[in-house]
């Protein structure tokens, strides 16, 4: 998505049916993607940024954002050093 401060963090668009499955009990009961699953958009983000440090690689946070009724929160996060 474009955004006014894309050189801090990336946004992006998750469908729906890939975000359901990234959800920690989706994973414990072991469900997978169809490709017949509808791309439906809207319940959920992606934002992405990498941290400042002194020195050496930036880590870079990855959280899944997920809308419930009027607000949105973090469903996935992790953190990945390269």
């Amino acid at each position: 998505m474009d955004h006014q401060h894309s050189r801090a963090f990336s946004l992006s668009s998750v469908p729906n049916a890939i975000a359901d499955a990234a959800d920690c009990a989706a994973r414990a009961r072991g469900d997978r993607i169809s490709n017949e699953m509808p791309p439906e958009y809207g319940k959920y983000f992606g934002m992405s940024f990498r941290m400042r440090t002194q020195g050496g690689e930036a880590p870079v946070m990855r959280t899944l954002w997920m809308k419930e009724g009027d607000s949105w929160r973090i469903q996935v996060y992790d953190v990945e050093y390269t």
